[in-house]
């Protein structure tokens, strides 16, 4: 018997034997790494969530916040127009009688000049007050912006979600390894 084809069958195997030694080593090799890698990859993403989170939260509180004080300086503004426009209608109610009075000669120069002085001064406070309040309306674009930041808190949680649902996937990884190298 010729033992030729025999050793050529005996090298063969040898080979595919270091071939698969070889092949369990990386795959081994592999698994050490995944073990390491993982359990860091969750702890790094469940981090990332508790800062959107904490990051969410601040948001909403920043968006109350907002919400409250520019509607309540609304409020404010449109009371102090009320009350600036009263004035002014007393004191145009004033300036009228004693226009009348002066012109008739039944009061004094002076207390038509104060009459006048009054008048123009309510107006002017009608105006500083509608100056007021139209600030404080246009404050209201403060919550579209604390709202569009809500929302993007709200979308770095989701994305802190799915990268910790993503690390967590590599625990199969951790399975599928064990499997392969047992």
């Amino acid at each position: 018997v010729d033992p030729t084809p025999y050793r050529r069958e005996v090298n063969l195997a040898r080979a595919r034997h270091a071939v698969a030694q070889a092949a369990l080593e990386k795959a081994e090799a592999d698994l050490a790494l995944l073990t390491e890698e993982v359990p860091r990859r969750i702890t790094i993403a469940e981090l990332k969530l508790a800062v959107a989170r904490e990051d969410e939260t601040k948001a909403v509180d920043s968006l109350e916040m907002i919400t409250r004080d520019v509607e309540k300086a609304v409020a404010a503004a449109e009371s102090a127009v009320k009350g600036a426009k009263a004035t002014f209608v007393l004191a145009e109610q004033d300036y009228e009688r004693y226009s009348d009075l002066y012109r008739d000669g039944s009061t004094t120069q002076r207390k038509f000049q104060e009459a006048t002085k009054i008048l123009k001064t309510a107006r002017a406070e009608v105006e500083i007050a509608e100056a007021r309040l139209a600030q404080a309306e246009a404050n209201r674009k403060q919550i579209g912006i604390a709202t569009q930041q809500l929302r993007s808190a709200r979308h770095a949680v989701g994305e802190a979600k799915a990268a910790l649902e993503l690390a967590r996937l590599g625990t199969l990884q951790i399975e599928a390894g064990r499997r392969l190298v047992a």
